[in-house]
């Protein structure tokens, strides 16, 4: 039985990363993550470093990637994190796999700025609505004489 007490089980390692405990499921059915350790029960326990690799996993949910895509970006990721692998030349696989991932991400963020700016028209749009609804409603009341 592991006793290590910075192991988390999944519900609050789902709580800490901001996942539902299906998501944490999910993930390390197609492999994306796994869990450090059981316990003798059979429960996941969660490491800081599985911690860190599903707040990472969050981060590209938004950004479009494929499963393929995702695993292939946890690789490179996990590998620039190796001291043995950051002194390799930029342009191997490693550098160009990364600034690859980089130059899409960048370009995904643009198009989510656009999309909030636009859904933050929306928004303007529906509040202006909800306050001529308002207004006009009580414009009747005062006609009518109720309040």
């Amino acid at each position: 039985m592991v006793t290590n007490r910075r192991l988390l089980q999944i519900g609050e390692a789902a709580r800490q990363v901001g996942l539902s405990i299906r998501t944490l499921r999910h993930w390390e059915e197609i492999g994306l993550v796994q869990p450090e350790a059981r316990s003798k029960g059979g429960f996941r326990l969660y490491s800081p470093a599985d911690l860190e690799r599903l707040q990472v996993v969050k981060a590209m949910k938004p950004m479009g990637l494929t499963l393929d895509e995702m695993a292939e970006l946890l690789q490179l990721v996990e590998r620039a994190q190796r001291p043995d692998e950051l002194d390799v030349d930029p342009r191997d696989e490693l550098g160009e796999g990364l600034e690859s991932f980089a130059l899409r991400t960048e370009d995904r963020i643009k198009h989510i700025v656009r999309d909030l700016g636009d859904a933050t028209t929306l928004l303007e749009s529906i509040n202006a609505a909800i306050r001529r609804c308002r207004s006009a409603a009580q414009q009747r009341a005062v006609e009518t004489g109720a309040s």
